[in-house]
């Protein structure tokens, strides 16, 4: 019996060890688990604030987090897809962090209906306030 439990204690050592770094889930904290749960859904962009005034985009622009940690953004200028994360202290969300593209949001609202995100670009603070369209 001694022999067949150090032999199963092996194997499963010998399995746990094996797994490579892909298989591994990642680590959030209780409030990036909560923003993650929150924000993976499609968000329509309603409202763009510039230079203290807002206007609502003139196409249909969107920003969707997938559970997979990707995502895909669309607006009248540009589209962009990549992998997307939460700082630690779940104020920020990186866009393709580490990248040449590299894009840092800051958090300033979410909910079950809405989501707000500022970012300072060539000197400004612009801020965008999105509305759900699909809940994943």
């Amino acid at each position: 019996m001694k022999r067949i439990t150090i032999g199963l204690y092996v194997l499963l050592t010998f399995i746990f060890l094996s797994c490579s770094d892909e298989n591994e889930q990642i680590q959030l904290s209780e409030k990036q688990m909560t923003i993650y749960e929150l924000i993976t859904a499609k968000w329509d962009l309603i409202g763009i604030n510039e230079f203290g005034m807002t206007r609502k985009p003139k196409s249909s622009s969107f920003v969707e987090f997938n559970k997979n940690w990707q995502y895909s953004f669309r607006n009248e200028y540009e589209r962009r897809n990549g992998i997307w994360s939460i700082s630690e202290d779940g104020r920020k969300i990186y866009l393709d962090s580490g990248r040449a593209k590299e894009m840092v949001l800051n958090l300033n609202e979410l909910n079950l209906e809405n989501l707000r995100l500022s970012y300072i670009y060539q000197g400004r603070d612009v801020d965008l306030r999105f509305e759900q369209s699909v809940r994943k």
